[in-house]
């Protein structure tokens, strides 16, 4: 992996002497995410590029912190890979694994339900990529299938392959240190405990 902060007088290549950027795949509010080829190697990546001049300071720190705990979860099959960032003064490049079969949660009212074999396997996916993040000390927040991409777009349930994504709200509350005070996560799925508590 490589993982670059690229400012003004850095000898290090940057995103554009690397990548070549294709079509968009989603855009957000300050981020767009396009595919992008890596220029010598021909292998292809989705890229989010974070606009800092749309971006708020809070934004901005969420990204980062983002990042910080993708660098730890490192590489799983069953979480999504970050595999360069690039922080540049207008720009921040998070170079990521291409999922093209989008969200469970859309995948699933798609079909309407899926076959216990199917299902199955999506829940040993889920669990793989749980005890990954757990044996490194974090804890996710925000589980919900709107969090899990399929790897590719399938016309049925057949050999659909979910990853974990969105570590915003992560943190390390499962290595010794404090978990977070407050209560994250999304209002539908957060379990009543962790509101009666305080924090998830």
């Amino acid at each position: 992996n490589s993982f670059c902060t690229l400012l003004g007088g850095s000898n290090m290549p940057t995103f554009e002497e690397t990548y070549t950027v294709n079509e968009e795949l989603g855009k957000g509010a300050y981020a767009t995410v396009y595919r992008c080829t890596h220029k010598q190697r021909g292998d292809q990546w989705a890229v989010k590029m974070v606009d800092k001049s749309k971006a708020g300071p809070k934004d901005i720190s969420d990204v980062m912190h983002e990042v910080n705990m993708m660098k730890t979860v490192g590489q799983h099959p069953n979480v999504v890979h970050l595999h360069e960032f690039f922080d540049t003064p207008k720009t921040m490049y998070l170079v990521l694994e291409v999922l093209e079969g989008g969200m469970l949660f859309d995948k699933i009212v798609q079909l309407k339900h899926y076959s216990e074999a199917s299902a199955s396997r999506l829940v040993k996916n889920f669990l793989l990529a749980m005890e990954h993040i757990h044996n490194k000390g974090i804890m996710h927040r925000d589980l919900k299938p709107e969090n899990l991409l399929l790897k590719k777009k399938v016309p049925s349930d057949a050999k659909d392959i979910s990853h974990l994504t969105d570590f915003c709200v992560a943190d390390f509350g499962l290595s010794g240190k404090a978990p977070g005070q407050t209560c994250c996560g999304s209002p539908s799925y957060i379990a009543p405990e962790g509101i009666n508590v305080g924090y998830l």
